[in-house]
Order: C-alpha cells, then structure tokens, then sequence
C-alpha cells in the first residue's frame, strides 16, 4: 500500500504574466485545472485505471482567461483563480465526467458539485486589493490531463500525463 496526497487535473499551457508578489502562488509549470480531487489515497488502487485510460479528446482544447474568481467567495476568499471561456467546453465535460465516473467505480469518493473550470494562482494570506484591479487576458491551452501528487504545500508533481489532441501519446 502506497499512500499519496492525489488528484486529476487538466495541464495548461500559456504564457503566465507576472502577477503581484502577494499570496502563496503556484507556479507556473504547477498550474493546472483540478478535476477531480482523490485526497490521501492508496495510490496502487488507480493502476487498473491509470492502465487503460486514454482521453477521447481529440483537439487540444483553448480558451482565454479573462476574469479573477476568489473562492469560496469574494467574502470568504481564500484562494484567488483565473476563470474564464474554453472552447469545446463539452468535450471537456465529458472527458471530466468519465474520470469522476472512473474514480468513483474504483471506490473513491468523489465531489459531486459542478466542475467549475478554473485555475488557482494564489492562496491566503493576500491583499484582494492588488488583485482586484488587474486587466487578466491570457490565452491558454489544455494539453494534457494529469494525474497529480501533492509533495508540499503548493507544490505538484505530474505522475502520469496523458496527451490530449492528436498522436495522443501517454507518458
């Protein structure tokens, strides 16, 4: 048994601007759109799925960050995200809803509210007021989806990535 802090999540590509020196930020190879979080889990009860997973997306989808979200809420803020338009939005659905179904036939418990796709940039304790004013436009890409493993605080490593688009190729 092999216990490890887990999690799917799509891998974003773009060009990340410089964001104020404020909160507890991810870095940028570490962004990423969480889409289904496993929690400390027996990583070795995933092998069966990790095996014979292939993503049925067959583009890498895109879209442009264009709006700051604070969740839970902009009173409550504990987390600062990027929202905003992807393309081919329902083909990603599908391909997070496949997961979660995965997931939860291995046993797991899996969060059933609506996947809101966003990025997490930064975490408490931060100043709202220098993020507040911020003109975001940044195009992006999904280029993979990745099993994740929580080493530290804020710090990720990619375990399996498996490509999206065409020559799919897991790695």
């Amino acid at each position: 048994m092999e216990i490890r802090r887990l999690f799917w999540g799509f891998e974003i590509t773009a060009q990340w601007p410089q964001f104020p020196r404020d909160g507890r930020q991810i870095l940028p190879k570490d962004r990423h759109a969480t889409i289904a979080f496993l929690g400390n889990v027996d990583y070795d009860m995933l092998k069966p799925f990790i095996n014979n997973y292939e993503p049925e997306i067959n583009i890498q989808p895109s879209g442009i960050f264009n709006r700051l979200i604070l969740l839970p809420n902009e009173k409550k803020s504990r987390i600062i995200s990027l929202g905003g338009h992807i393309n081919n939005l329902d083909m990603c659905m599908t391909e997070v809803n496949r997961i979660k179904k995965g997931m939860s036939m291995l046993g797991f418990k899996i969060d059933e509210r609506d996947w809101l796709f966003h990025v997490t940039i930064a975490r408490k304790p931060f100043n709202i007021k220098l993020w507040k004013g911020l003109n975001i436009l940044i195009p992006f890409r999904l280029s993979g989806i990745c099993l994740y493993q929580s080493i530290q605080s804020l710090i990720y490593e990619k375990l399996h990535t498996f490509p999206i688009g065409f020559n799919n190729k897991t790695t």
